[in-house]
């Protein structure tokens, strides 16, 4: 899918993405943009603004666990 993305000149976005080695591997075939929980938990609309003013931590600064 990566590759016939590129062929036509598209963007990728990888979805579901939980570990470090998924991201790597997606990252080394070409893929743009990943999402999952290896980056956030899913978080409501209405929290977007404080969640980028917080760094875009998914969570209180200091409640931050480390992966």
């Amino acid at each position: 899918m990566i590759n016939l993305a590129q062929a036509k000149g598209l963007r990728t976005t990888a979805e579901g993405i939980e570990t470090p080695d998924q991201n790597a591997v997606l990252r080394r075939l070409g893929c743009d943009e990943v999402q999952g929980y290896l980056h956030s938990k899913p978080v409501p609309a209405t929290a977007i603004t404080a969640m980028l003013a917080r760094g875009g931590r998914t969570e209180p600064a200091g409640l931050v666990r480390s992966r």
